[in-house]
């Protein structure tokens, strides 16, 4: 489906038939479009290579179902996982990605951390906690890779608690980049090394 296309389809999804669930406070096509769907597949051209080497791509707090969606509707070619603890939103997201004729996508009703992970797993988030809090209650021994959709605030309120973090995860990657309306954005990625692994 066309990026328009399903723009509108969803709009008009969470404005009718979903209207009384909270899915998301933008509901102007334009500002949808950006900072929903431009939003969720900029890490397309920036993680092209770990998206390939990706055996699943898994969303963990979708929410509303971002960036989950919009990236299945790209990448028809990779299997998508939804993780949220609120079973509502489980099922809506789910009813919504049938409705819009994805089918590349599964949700399952589970908190994050107690997901059974798989080496080789893509894990990415755009509204979750903080990078540090995030990787400290991943105690998964598995090779996964996890990335973060963040804003410019990253680097005066999350970069000085990386220290923090578990010394299992080491950065594969920090780009700053604007999306088409200006707005600053950060995809912060780390990789699970555990002790002795060499990094790749």
């Amino acid at each position: 489906m066309l990026p328009e296309e399903f723009c509108t389809r969803y709009l008009e999804l969470i404005t009718g038939k979903y209207s009384g669930i909270n899915l998301t406070r933008i509901t102007n096509l334009n500002d949808f479009r950006v900072k929903q769907y431009e939003d969720s597949i900029s890490i397309i051209n920036i993680l092209e290579d770990h998206l390939a080497l990706a055996d699943k791509v898994i969303d963990i707090g979708f929410g509303g179902g971002f960036p989950i969606l919009p990236l299945a509707n790209e990448l028809r070619d990779k299997t998508f996982l939804g993780l949220e603890a609120r079973n509502k939103k489980v099922k809506t997201v789910k009813e919504i990605s049938k409705e819009l004729g994805i089918d590349n996508t599964a949700f399952n009703h589970c908190r994050f951390e107690d997901y059974e992970y798989s080496d080789g797993d893509l894990v990415i988030t755009k509204a979750m906690g903080s990078v540090a809090s995030t990787l400290n209650a991943l105690s998964t021994k598995r090779l996964i890779k996890v990335i973060f959709y963040k804003g410019p605030k990253y680097f005066t309120e999350e970069e000085p608690m990386m220290k923090t973090i578990n010394k299992k995860w080491k950065k594969i990657i920090l780009e700053k980049y604007s999306l088409s309306n200006g707005d600053e954005r950060v995809i912060v990625g780390y990789k699970n090394v555990p002790h002795g692994t060499k990094v790749i």
